[in-house]
């Protein structure tokens, strides 16, 4: 399995499948060509690029950030040290939604999971409970 590409690569992807412009994506964006050309080239994006692309993109800003790998500006922390390791994919599966999910009615799974309140964790076997029966056989 390979990696993910560069986010230059995937801009550029977007670019294409969007049927835009570089010069036409700075200028509805209000970014300099130059930055998003240097981008597309290979350099690093940074947050101040980020936020206008979104937009422009008509995506969210923290879903942008998440597939440059860049930082989420004042983003909570997880509820628990493994939720982070499902966020790629649960980024990547809400882009994948269809089209009329897309268009504005799709879910917020970061404002969800911020107001879900979370569980505690029991233990596997309750201290006082009962033994489990067994579903095995007799043997024969």
């Amino acid at each position: 399995m390979t990696g993910v590409p560069p986010f230059g690569v995937l801009l550029e992807r977007l670019l294409t499948h969007r049927r835009l412009a570089p010069g036409g994506l700075a200028r509805s964006a209000g970014v300099p060509e130059s930055s998003l050309r240097a981008v597309l080239g290979g350099r690093a994006p940074e947050a101040p690029l980020l936020e206008p692309l979104a937009a422009a993109f008509g995506l969210h800003a923290a879903d942008l950030f998440v597939i440059a790998g860049v930082p989420v500006p004042g983003a909570p922390a997880p509820a628990e040290p493994s939720t982070g390791r499902f966020l790629e994919d649960l980024v990547s599966d809400g882009v994948c939604l269809p089209a009329e999910l897309r268009a504005g009615r799709r879910p917020h799974p970061r404002r969800d999971a911020a107001h879900h309140p979370g569980r505690t964790r029991r233990p596997p076997v309750l201290p006082n409970a009962p033994p489990r029966r067994s579903l095995k056989r007799p043997a024969g």
